[in-house]
């Protein structure tokens, strides 16, 4: 399958990073972490590659990394995510690169 490029802002591309890393954590399924570990690894390269690992962003990526990290017990919590579930946001099966203006 082709890649497909998708401008983003700087902020959505570090949430996405953040939900990834929140289910490279807690997914179980060998073949839905393997595409998770993937599209992590893809988004975190462009993330570096726009310089987004400067000191000036890492508290804003851990305090949006806690936000993440609670919204999703509270939905499992709540009962409308599975604790396995891969879904958040978009499926964990697409992979896209985006490119950050």
């Amino acid at each position: 399958m082709k890649d497909i490029l998708v401008p983003i802002s700087p902020g959505e591309l570090l949430d996405k990073i953040t939900i990834l890393r929140i289910k490279q954590v807690r997914i179980l399924d060998a073949a839905k972490l393997a595409n998770v570990k993937l599209e992590l690894a893809l988004l975190e390269q462009t993330w570096r590659d726009w310089g987004g690992t400067a000191q000036d962003v890492a508290l804003d990526e851990r305090a949006l990394q806690n936000v993440n990290e609670r919204l999703w017990t509270s939905r499992i919590a709540s009962g409308t995510r599975k604790p396995n579930s891969a879904s958040i946001g978009i499926s964990s099966s697409w992979r896209a690169r985006c490119t950050c203006q």
